[in-house]
């Protein structure tokens, strides 16, 4: 009870002189309390963000007349479960857009400065407004101011930048003027970063050209680095092979990937080796995978090997026709079905299964809805065994319908092992669609007549506009004639009228 009363006390403002060390911190806290102060106009705002790992936290704050930081507004917020598993720099972007839209009434007002002391987001200053939204242009703008300050931050003074936006190397190089309010101000810092650089050349690279460092961006954006790694150079290599080796999926880590010569090899050993049935092509396939060997092309391979094997297409020499004679009725018989029959009977039967005895020519039938292998089971028991005894000998064509019920582990092996296979039907898909488009652009481009352009021709434009004309029919289908006066790469062209607008 002393000890509440003691506290009590405390709390209202009266400190006795006998104080502990816990009484005196908190003595401390209660006379200097976190007051959150307005902001002061002309001032610019300080934008400090937590990521923890499960919450996010920000807070602004202002120096004040005597240089201390005043605390204006915080936040806190628990990351929902897809968020926690976010990588390092998706957090940090994460509590920026989160931090810069809960606080949106003060970045509309007052210039903001982020304090961060982690990558990316160290040393950057923004200016937050809502006036224009996100354009790609922007995007273009800011990736190119950040590649020149993060160069300048490395004391490189000449530089050669390759990049795929044409609307930026226009605004540096003067030949466009920057007319969109929103790049205007992006436009004049960008100049004077340029102004830093002894020499700067900004050449265009088309975006068909650009694929390959467009990719390599994004499997950089998608890797968790921390701060203290230092990175290698990445040495890049393009080599034109064939592709008989090959990285895949994880089922497939315990096999040997083999070259053509080793390929070449391993069909003949066990195509016509040692105990080599000369099997066919899908079951060589298979053979060769079940001895932990696999390359790209095997199903493909397999069967050119198959169709230049001499052996396969000897046959044994023609012998005599012998007459089959028939002892007794009812001791062979063919089986065969009939179907599916369209249309349907009145009872929904499709199938028909048909058995005649070769002695008597005596036929017994029965239709079903559906046919498998258990119901021609019961048709021969039913029909043949139970009547007219155990047959000597049964004639089929091995169809589906009368093959067994396979094991459950059979049925796995055989759809791992297509599945093996997959990737190569995707391939050959692949090149066939190609060698499609090939033979389309080839049909077309001799129908096309070639007319090069050069700079100077008069030309006329087509006029291909959405707006409904009320001349209908009457109005013109081209205007001109324009000169040409700068041509790209690609085959675009600039023109201009004859007064040179």
């Amino acid at each position: 009870m002393a000890e509440t009363t003691k506290l009590l006390i405390l709390a209202l403002g009266t400190f006795p002189g006998n104080l502990n060390s816990k009484e005196l911190k908190l003595k401390g806290y209660l006379l200097s309390p976190l007051v959150l102060v307005s902001p002061m106009s002309g001032r610019p705002l300080l934008l400090y963000l937590l990521v923890l790992s499960m919450a996010l936290g920000c807070m602004l704050a202002q120096l004040d007349d005597s240089g201390k930081e005043r605390a204006i507004y915080y936040l806190s917020k628990r990351m929902l479960e897809y968020e926690m598993r976010y990588v390092m720099i998706d957090h940090l972007y994460l509590v920026l857009v989160w931090a810069t839209r809960r606080s949106r009434h003060y970045m509309i007002e007052y210039l903001v400065c982020l304090i961060s002391q982690l990558d990316p987001l160290r040393s950057v200053r923004l200016v937050f407004s809502d006036r224009h939204p996100i354009t790609n242009n922007i995007v273009e703008y800011e990736a190119c101011i950040l590649g020149l300050e993060t160069t300048l931050e490395l004391s490189i003074r000449q530089m050669k930048v390759f990049g795929d936006s044409n609307l930026v190397l226009r605004h540096i190089q003067g030949d466009w003027k920057t007319r969109d309010v929103k790049l205007r101000s992006y436009h004049a810092y960008l100049e004077l970063l340029v102004r830093r650089f002894d020499d700067l050349r900004y050449t265009h690279q088309p975006r068909v050209q650009n694929q390959f460092v467009d990719v390599l961006a994004t499997l950089a954006s998608s890797v968790d680095f921390l701060t203290e790694v230092v990175i290698c150079p990445l040495l890049i290599e393009s080599r034109f092979a064939p592709a008989y080796c090959c990285l895949l999926e994880i089922q497939r880590s315990k096999m040997i990937y083999l070259d053509q010569a080793s390929a070449d090899r391993v069909m003949r050993e066990v195509h016509a080796g040692v105990c080599g049935p000369h099997m066919g092509e899908h079951m060589l396939a298979c053979k060769i995978m079940r001895t932990s060997y696999f390359w790209m092309t095997m199903e493909i391979d397999c069967c050119q090997f198959i169709q230049r094997c001499p052996e396969c297409h000897i046959h044994a020499p023609p012998s005599e026709l012998h007459t089959l004679t028939l002892s007794w009725p009812f001791s062979v018989w063919g089986i065969d079905i009939i179907g599916k029959i369209s249309p349907k009977s009145s009872n929904s039967h499709e199938f028909i299964l048909v058995s005649i005895d070769y002695f008597t020519k005596w036929v017994e039938t029965a239709s079903y809805t559906r046919l498998t292998s258990a119901r021609v089971t019961s048709f021969i028991r039913s029909h043949i065994i139970y009547r007219y005894g155990v047959p000597h000998e049964l004639i089929l064509d091995r169809g589906v319908h009368f093959r067994a019920e396979i094991s459950e582990t059979e049925w796995a092996q055989a759809r791992f092992d297509q599945l093996n296979l997959l990737d190569e039907k995707r391939l050959r898909a692949a090149d066939r669609v190609q060698a499609y488009q090939r033979k389309m652009a080839r049909a077309f481009r001799k129908r096309v007549k070639p007319r090069p352009l050069q700079k100077g021709d008069l030309v006329l434009r087509i006029l291909r506009g959405l707006v409904r004309d009320p001349r209908r029919k009457f109005r013109p289908s081209w205007s001109g004639p324009h000169v040409i006066r700068e041509l790209t790469l690609e085959g675009a062209a600039w023109l201009t009228n004859l007064d040179g607008n």
